[in-house]
């Protein structure tokens, strides 16, 4: 008699699997903590408190500073006073191929004048540098080439300016530069390899004279973040944007040919009253002209956060009025024996799921919101309608029939009968309920174990 060995197989297959999870799940925090990444850290330093950067979002500084007062975005940013030099610098995701992203501002006031350096680092192991430094009278920036030499010169002050570093894993490994939003230099290679990078100091200038200039950091992050505010207005993308951030909108049928839409944002001007008009030519109004004569009711006077200007009046536009009816039941009047008798069955049967009039204006006025607003704010007024539903069917327990001509009510409270289930008081609808999840789970245990068979045989 031969022994049946499918059993044993089955047992060992599912033994080798059970092993391959339960090493997959146990090395799987391994795996994560030296997961590759395409950038080493990104920070906008908006949550840190005001004052000395050490200590904060896992920096180790000397000397940089979280400010409140220039900002490429948000609420703060660092800057390195001219009486110090700056160090600081913080440990991330292990990157072989990535890009490192910083908005820099360097102030023209000073002699020298305040710079940066960047250096990539595999844990204390400088392997690329970026420096922008002030020499006879120039700021010039370095770059790995791959030894340290001149690749440019910086030319933009008093304003925000990226910084880009993008490296490749590769044979061989290479990298370039970019900054002040000009080309990218050529990609470098040589002599400068890496594993990773995990790590990027930010360094402020060397010379530490006291009469240096200021030098200001905020965002870095893997991609430049353009911001729509003042000094970069033409990042708004719409009228309503460009003009909450105190930019202006200039209309012109030439922008809509080119761009598809009726203007754009630029810095703001002096209104001129030739450019005054109605609508998106409300911004160009002064004070005088504003809402007066033919521009009534098309522009105002008002502040909307970035100090008073004329704006364009936003029209209220009155929700459509639509009545939504109840369908009326079918008329059993003129019909006679089975006929007569069939159709108030259906009548009766369509009556018991059909609302009030009432009911359905409230279903029609709270759709008609979610046209208004945002939909997530009428969630609730959805859930609202239902459960007035539900209360007046409770409240009604009966629903009052006709049938040859005989008038009866057919009582449903029933419904809310309690007796004991198992020991439990419950009523006859929880019980309900209570069965079909039981059947429902039933089920779906059925079908799981019939796909766990149908897997092993």
């Amino acid at each position: 008699m031969m022994s049946n060995t499918s059993f044993q197989k089955k047992t060992l297959y599912a033994s080798i699997i059970t092993l391959i999870v339960g090493v997959i799940l146990l090395t799987y925090p391994f795996f994560i903590a030296f997961a590759y990444e395409d950038y080493i850290y990104i920070d906008w330093f908006n949550d840190y408190n005001l004052g000395d950067l050490s200590s904060q979002g896992n920096w180790t500084s000397a000397n940089w500073q979280v400010q409140d007062e220039k900002k490429w975005e948000g609420s703060k940013g660092i800057y390195c006073p001219n009486t110090a030099t700056c160090t600081a610098n913080k440990t991330g995701n292990l990157s072989t191929t990535g890009k490192y992203v910083i908005m820099v501002y360097i102030t023209s006031a000073g002699n020298p004048k305040q710079g940066i350096q960047l250096e990539f680092k595999i844990g204390t192991t400088k392997k690329l540098e970026f420096r922008i430094e002030e020499v006879s009278g120039e700021m010039r920036v370095y770059g790995n080439t791959p030894s340290l030499a001149q690749i440019g010169t910086w030319t933009n002050f008093d304003s925000w300016q990226p910084v880009e570093v993008e490296w490749e894993d590769g044979s061989p490994d290479r990298w370039h530069y970019r900054w002040e939003n000009e080309a990218w230099t050529d990609w470098y290679s040589g002599t400068i390899t890496w594993s990773y990078f995990n790590r990027v100091d930010v360094n402020g200038s060397k010379v530490g004279n006291p009469n240096n200039g200021f030098v200001y950091v905020d965002t870095i992050d893997k991609e430049v973040q353009y911001i729509c505010q003042l000094g970069t207005c033409d990042y708004c993308e719409t009228y309503n944007t460009c003009v909450e951030a105190g930019c202006q909108w200039y209309y012109s049928e030439q922008a809509y040919l080119l761009f598809g839409r009726g203007g754009y944002c630029v810095e703001p001007q002096p209104p001129s009253e030739e450019d005054c008009g109605a609508f998106y030519k409300c911004q160009f109004c002064s004070e005088e002209l504003c809402g007066i004569g033919e521009l009534e009711g098309f522009c105002e006077w008002v502040d909307k956060g970035a100090g008073y200007g004329c704006y364009m009046v936003e029209p209220t536009i009155p929700p459509e009025q639509v009545v939504w009816e109840v369908p009326e039941l079918e008329d059993c009047s003129e019909l006679s024996g089975v006929e007569k008798w069939l159709c108030e069955i259906k009548n009766f049967v369509a009556g018991i799921f059909m609302p009030s009039q009432e009911k359905i204006n409230v279903l029609w006025d709270t759709l008609g919101n979610f046209q208004q607003k945002f939909p997530f704010n009428y969630i609730m007024a959805i859930d609202r309608f239902f459960k007035d539903v539900s209360e007046s069917l409770e409240e009604e327990k009966s629903i009052p029939i006709k049938i040859f001509g005989a008038e009866q009510n057919v009582d449903f409270s029933f419904w809310e009968k309690t007796g004991k289930v198992g020991g439990v008081v419950e009523s006859i609808g929880s019980a309900i309920k209570d069965f079909t999840s039981i059947v429902l789970i039933i089920g779906f245990f059925t079908w799981l174990l019939m796909v766990i068979r149908r897997f092993w045989s």
